[in-house]
């Protein structure tokens, strides 16, 4: 009995065991829990903790009177989903995950961020201003100038009308704010706010002369993607040029491996049809031979050669026979 009491213990703390995550999202964006199979409840924290209550039980699977808006929750696979279609920031605070025993499977602690963002236009052009989920009834918008400040509109109503600049130009609807016809007079900071003050968006408009348009935009990152390459392919075909001259110069500088054989003798044939005359005796000289003359100083004259001497032609003398 002590035992099974030990394992149920040991199983409780284990599972009291929880992991704690920070959400940021942005006002008026989509927010997606994941509830598992074992979870049993789902409870909401203010950012305040002005509030606690539970959004979700599986036992009643209802959700509190006193928050009927607060997102609903489907049915996936062997667990649940949780979502809230557009944040606000009333749903900033922690969503707690319990189970069967009442303790926390997970802790997410949501936090909502302000938009921001640059907006240019061209002069005669509307501007739009979402309310990124905020209640028509909530919206307050400040417009801020180097010259002026002034409300355009509070708790949903475009009381700008009045003003002689916003004449027939500013228009309020459930999802956003317009203002037609823009011109050099609305270029500024444009502030929405709920009804407790707090920052939804903060949207800063200038004019421009033209807008770029998504083509250009696209062929620009083309241009950007195929320079690379290009200038890739063109190293790449260089080096292999580079390559192939360096390759050839090589081998056409490599010494020929085959000698070139030159006929050379030491011994001198009469000519044909030649007779030697009677009593001819060839005179052996007795000098040692002298180095045979190289290809390379064939033209050279010998040191012991006179200098502008003119050579003896030598003349062949061809002998006949002689018949009385």
């Amino acid at each position: 009995m002590l035992s099974v009491w030990t394992l149920l213990s040991t199983a409780i703390c284990a599972v009291s065991v929880s992991a704690i995550s920070q959400r940021l999202v942005f006002h008026g964006q989509q927010l997606t829990l994941d509830l598992p199979e074992r979870t049993q409840r789902l409870e909401f924290v203010s950012a305040d903790e002005s509030e606690q209550f539970t959004i979700w039980d599986h036992k009643t699977i209802s959700v509190r009177p006193s928050n009927p808006s607060k997102g609903h929750v489907s049915s996936v696979g062997k667990g649940w989903t949780f979502r809230i279609q557009r944040v606000t920031f009333d749903d900033e605070g922690s969503y707690i995950l319990l189970n069967h025993f009442g303790s926390t499977i997970s802790s997410h602690i949501v936090k909502v961020k302000t938009n921001r963002e640059l907006i240019d236009r061209i002069a005669g052009e509307t501007l739009t201003i979402s309310l990124a989920g905020l209640k028509q009834s909530d919206a307050i918008l400040h417009f801020y100038s180097n010259n002026s400040s002034l409300i355009l509109v509070e708790n949903g109503v475009p009381v700008g009308r009045n003003h002689p600049d916003y004449i027939n130009r500013l228009k309020v609807t459930s999802e956003k704010i317009q203002i037609l016809n823009v011109n050099t007079s609305d270029i500024g900071r444009y502030r929405l706010t709920d009804h407790k003050g707090r920052l939804v968006s903060n949207n800063t408009m200038i004019l421009v002369d033209h807008h770029e348009s998504a083509a250009n935009k696209g062929l620009i990152a083309l241009l950007l993607l195929g320079i690379p390459g290009g200038l890739c392919f063109c190293c790449r075909k260089r080096i292999c040029k580079k390559c192939r001259t360096t390759k050839s110069d090589t081998n056409t500088g490599q010494p020929n491996t085959v000698p070139v054989s030159i006929p050379c003798s030491n011994t001198m044939s009469d000519p044909l049809d030649t007779v030697c005359p009677q009593n001819y005796t060839p005179v052996m000289s007795s000098a040692p031979p002298g180095p045979e003359p190289s290809m390379l100083n064939m033209n050279e004259l010998p040191p012991t050669a006179p200098l502008l001497t003119p050579q003896p032609e030598v003349t062949s003398t061809l002998f006949l026979p002689f018949s009385a």
